[in-house]
């Protein structure tokens, strides 16, 4: 194993410290809410911090309950994955295969049945889950990029004609809109409604793909769509609404609107978690994109540099020991697809996990205590 960087504040080496006299985690049940600028559960502050890749549900390979198990030793608990993967070559929401083409109009049970079963785990585990709706990324790209070629609403991949370039994406309200993609909102919320550990995340990355780069059409028909799903009276689960922005037009929209309950931002600088002031609602950090996220045989870093890299955000992310719920990081992992990172045949492994960078993670993950068995909900 790695020496890893020790250059930690004094607080994080105590917080490891008091790991040796902490209870372990029962299999519970949690309720994520929002109060100003602070993210909590079940009333009380809470950091997340993350470890993961974003194909883990699409791809049957990937073994999530020995995962869950893995970073429930170490505290870590957020995952972030995505409904729609574009790379996937197993399941999506959508019933056929990009090989024989998707029918849109037919949603996946096989696909919802194993995105609850995951919730599922994770929440039994104390894990919160991002679940990401759509993908600005798939929006871009040609054949060697393994993108929009591969996206399902690419007319090319599926029997029906709504979408023939990326650019129709935008067009709400739509034929596709109301016959597609809003009902596969509705059954994500409606698969996941009684789940306390879930965080709907509109978008990734839209508007440097080209999404809402004039307006926040997109997002805010999303989110307005999920927040009306959320507020039902008969609702009980999470109704923690996240957006991704990158540019200053999305972000002072997200910043701004008041169903918007998380901001997401996906750095390429160790500095700019420092320099992302406070918003007013939670932030979550997220290496995403920058050189981290890869190993050095795939374009990332050497693997003193980038463990040194991914430290260096976190300080900066966490720069007091207080858990305040105000700031939360997730460190996506691409390392977990192995050599199948670079081609159209994503494949996630458990056996890809990087155990120096979950070591490093754990150092600035919370003490939880266990909960006594009067505050397990039962399903």
């Amino acid at each position: 194993m790695l020496d890893l960087p020790r250059n930690r504040p004094s607080w994080v080496l105590k917080s490891i410290a008091v790991l040796l006299f902490a209870f372990p985690l029962a299999s519970q049940s949690m309720t994520l809410t929002r109060a100003g600028s602070r993210l909590l559960i079940d009333n009380k502050p809470i950091r997340l911090v993350g470890y993961g890749c974003y194909g883990m549900v699409s791809e049957s390979s990937f073994e999530s309950e020995t995962f869950f198990d893995r970073l429930t030793e170490s505290r870590i608990n957020l995952v972030r994955v995505w409904v729609l993967f574009h790379w996937t070559n197993d399941l999506t929401p959508f019933e056929g295969s990009r090989a024989s083409r998707y029918d849109l109009l037919k949603q996946n049970d096989a696909f919802y049945s194993r995105l609850k079963n995951f919730v599922g785990m994770a929440e039994e585990r104390g894990i919160v889950v991002q679940v990401c709706l759509f993908d600005g990324v798939a929006l871009t790209g040609d054949n060697s990029t393994n993108r929009w070629p591969n996206f399902p609403y690419n007319t090319v991949n599926n029997f029906q004609d709504y979408l023939t370039s990326p650019g129709q994406f935008n067009d709400v309200p739509s034929e596709w809109w109301s016959e597609v993609t809003g009902p596969l909102i509705d059954r994500v919320v409606d698969e996941l409604g009684n789940f306390g550990n879930v965080i709907y995340e509109a978008v990734n990355e839209p508007d440097t793909h080209g999404l809402d780069t004039t307006s926040p059409q997109f997002d805010r028909d999303v989110v307005d769509r999920l927040y009306d799903l959320l507020h039902r009276p008969d609702y009980q689960g999470s109704k923690i609404i996240s957006v991704n922005p990158e540019a200053a037009l999305l972000r002072e929209w997200a910043i701004s609107y008041g169903k918007v309950d998380l901001v997401s931002y996906h750095i390429k600088s160790t500095d700019a978690p420092q320099g992302i002031s406070d918003v007013g609602k939670p932030v979550l950090i997220s290496n995403d994109g920058d050189t981290s996220q890869r190993t050095e045989a795939f374009g990332g870093l050497d693997p003193v540099s980038r463990l040194a890299r991914i430290q260096s955000m976190l300080d900066n992310t966490f720069p007091h020991e207080e858990v305040d719920g105000t700031r939360h990081f997730e460190c996506l992992d691409k390392g977990l697809y192995g050599s199948t990172w670079t081609t159209d045949n994503y494949d996630p492994r458990y056996e890809n996990r990087n155990e120096e960078i979950i070591e490093l993670l754990s150092g600035y993950a919370p003490i939880i205590p266990e909960r006594p068995a009067s505050q397990l909900r039962l399903r």
